[in-house]
């Protein structure tokens, strides 16, 4: 943002929050640096803003923040505080927050607007005690307008349509890799199964030179489980390429992921290899054990 008047009106327009000075208490924000809005800010409509830990890193790099000038709306906002890095709840991120007074914002904008009222409560109880009171308060006070027309939300709901959501994804997740491994190791089966029937006489050569019957086991159980170990190392790969791909798109089109980076545990690739080799080797039991208890005499008789 910076100095930069269309970039920095682009932001606030996106990201800018109206404030007063009971916001922090209320949000649980903290300053890094500086100070939070104050109530001279608003009695004087004060020309000043405070930046989440990320938007000050975005528009300002390594250069300090406090007390530089931000442009938009055709003015010059003062930097007066950097908050704490706090994370985002549900699509709210904190950490790209611009906070401006309230009363200053009405007078740029032009419009006496609020859009949304933050209520801190002493519990959950009481959350859920003012959450049924609120709506009824805000209609007497607002009788043209319709019960439609508000939402009422608490932040423990939030939580819990996040987890919920959270949840639906992993069950998701979870039975399409299941189905997924299903269909691998049937294909696995059945090219090994192919496999046995072209190798007959080979099988029969074996074990009429001297193999046995865990040999040949042994041997079809590996050839299938290695098919599977290659090919699970080959899509970590894939997979590692094809989603640093996608997060540079996603970075590069959607301003508020700029930031953001794939993360790859080991663990999970660990995972992913162990599972492969496990799909490989349960699907080769059944066409290794076929392929053991062949009789030399008949395996080597057919064509």
């Amino acid at each position: 943002m910076g100095r930069g008047g269309t970039r920095g009106e682009q932001a606030l327009l996106r990201a800018g929050r109206g404030g007063d000075a009971e916001g922090a208490a209320i949000r649980n924000l903290r300053a890094r640096e500086g100070r939070y809005l104050d109530q001279g800010d608003l009695d004087s409509a004060a020309a000043v803003c405070v930046l989440g830990a990320a938007a000050a890193k975005k528009f300002f790099g390594g250069r300090p923040a406090l007390g530089s000038d931000v442009s938009a709306f055709g003015t010059r906002w003062k930097v007066v505080g950097v908050l704490e890095p706090k994370g985002s709840l549900m699509r709210f991120d904190y950490d790209e927050l611009i906070i401006v007074p309230l009363t200053t914002m009405h007078r740029r904008v032009g419009l006496r607007v609020i859009n949304a009222v933050l209520i801190r409560a002493r519990d959950t109880a009481a959350a859920l005690a003012i959450k049924a009171q609120l709506l009824d308060e805000v209609l007497a006070r607002l009788n043209h307008r319709k019960r439609e027309d508000f939402q009422v939300f608490s932040q423990d709901e939030l939580m819990k349509q996040k987890e919920e959501t959270l949840r639906t994804f992993r069950v998701l997740t979870v039975a399409i890799a299941a189905f997924s491994l299903l269909v691998s190791g049937i294909g696995i089966m059945n090219i090994m199964l192919v496999a046995v029937r072209e190798r007959v006489r080979e099988i029969g050569v074996w074990k009429a030179v001297g193999a046995g019957d865990g040999d040949v086991l042994i041997y079809f159980l590996g050839e299938s489980t290695l098919t599977c170990l290659i090919g699970g190392v080959l899509g970590v790969f894939l997979g590692i390429f094809l989603g640093r791909q996608a997060s540079g798109f996603i970075a590069s089109t959607v301003a508020e992921t700029a930031t953001w980076t794939p993360v790859f545990k080991w663990q999970f690739v660990l995972l992913a290899v162990g599972t492969a080799a496990f799909v490989g080797l349960a699907s080769g039991i059944f066409p290794a054990i076929l392929a053991a208890r062949l009789e030399p005499a008949e395996a080597l008789r057919r064509d």
